[in-house]
């Protein structure tokens, strides 16, 4: 078999070696041939390249790994010069390269090499100055780094995303911190002149005055606090954790309907509920009763004045992986511009129809997806419809 590097066969190498390794005793010049066979077939089956330059940078020794690298024959690469197979390595840089390596005798660097059909890659080289029976040479080993590369390529991509939602992460929360203050600060100026007006109109006996300012300032106290609240239901719903336990949906809609009515007011909106379910299914309580206690609450709180009856109505049925819950109403509905803001923060859309921090469906957006679901909302003349789905744990 010929040698397609043009070095001796290699399964001639080996029957030497193992020839070597089978006599009993060897005179010292036997020996020594086989410690050089053993070097010789290490360095000619190494992985990494290896090359012998003289100081004007010709090869006068590769291995088979340069040869299969740079995809030349060991007859075509003796001879060669580094700037024929380096890209980065000009032909006017190896002086000066050479004093270096004479002076550290030892340099490692990366560059890159170029095979003899133009393919390039990436190599860290350790280069060594050596003299032998009063030659200058420069020992190399190359090792590719491709892999190397493109892992870097990936971290620096991850780190760039990690910048930029670092970055958009910031400019929300100064916008949050911004609307928010502006929130809070609103109506405790507000309370703070009406709290003067009130004092005045008590000071000149003005009662039925001082108790109308007295009840505006409890009504923005009110709205403070809903803000305060629903400002700390956004974080919850962005750091809370906890354990899946079996929900039952029907008696929590029960609650939630109560609870909606009496604070509006009984008999304002039907809300009617069909909870499709055999048993309890296993959820993050708190998290879902967010979500359908803000949903049902809407559609009571932006009710159409105009219709003779307003009507809420929540559908919850089980599906193979998922629960499907649809909250739908005949209410004022949503504009179609609005629709692609409506679950940000401090988006409201009938401010003149009731009092709101805005905050509702962002925290419904938060909490679904921290289940892992999905929400979607639709919106007519004939009302709106929420419809969220939520992956559930196969059983074990």
């Amino acid at each position: 078999m010929a040698d397609t590097h043009g070095t001796a066969p290699l399964n001639v190498e080996l029957r030497s070696l193992h020839a070597s390794r089978g006599a009993p005793c060897r005179p010292t010049s036997d020996r020594l041939a086989s410690d050089l066979a053993i070097h010789h077939l290490s360095v000619e089956l190494a992985a990494d390249e290896v090359f012998w330059m003289l100081p004007d940078s010709r090869i006068v020794y590769v291995n088979r790994s340069a040869c299969e690298k740079l995809e030349y024959t060991r007859d075509e690469l003796i001879g060669m010069r580094v700037w024929e197979w380096d890209p980065l390595f000009p032909r006017e840089v190896w002086p000066t390269f050479w004093t270096r390596i004479v002076t550290e005798k030892c340099v490692q660097f990366e560059t890159r090499h170029r095979s003899k059909s133009g393919r390039e890659f990436p190599v860290e080289i350790k280069a060594h100055h050596i003299v032998h029976e009063g030659q200058d040479y420069l020992f190399a080993f190359v090792t590719e780094i491709t892999e190397r590369h493109d892992a870097q390529r990936q971290l620096r991509r991850y780190q760039e995303g990690l910048e930029d939602l670092v970055r958009e992460r910031t400019a929300e929360l100064e916008r949050f911190a911004y609307r928010t203050s502006h929130d809070l600060k609103a109506p405790l100026v507000s309370s703070r002149h009406l709290a003067q007006f009130v004092a005045e109109d008590i000071q000149r006996g003005r009662l039925a005055d001082a108790f109308g300012n007295a009840h505006r300032i409890a009504e923005r106290l009110d709205r403070l606090r809903e803000l305060v609240d629903d400002i700390l239901g956004l974080v919850k719903a962005d750091l809370k954790v906890e354990e899946r336990e079996p929900v039952d949906l029907a008696a929590m809609v029960d609650e939630i309907r109560a609870h909606v009515l009496e604070f509006h007011a009984p008999g304002c909106c039907e809300v009617i509920a069909h909870v499709e379910l055999d048993a309890p299914v296993p959820l993050e309580r708190v998290r879902i009763q967010q979500v359908l206690q803000n949903l049902i609450a809407n559609g009571v709180k932006y009710r159409d004045p105009e219709r003779a009856r307003s009507v809420v109505e929540v559908s919850i049925r089980r599906h193979p992986d998922a629960l499907q819950l649809c909250v739908a109403d005949n209410g004022l509905g949503i504009a179609p511009g609005d629709l692609p803001r409506v679950f940000d923060r401090f988006s409201r859309f009938h401010a003149s129809v009731a009092a709101g921090s805005g905050l509702g469906l962002a925290i419904v957006h938060q909490h679904v997806e921290r289940l892992g679901g999905t929400i979607t909302v639709d919106s007519d003349d004939a009302g709106t419809r929420f419809v969220v789905r939520i992956p559930l744990e196969e059983s074990p």
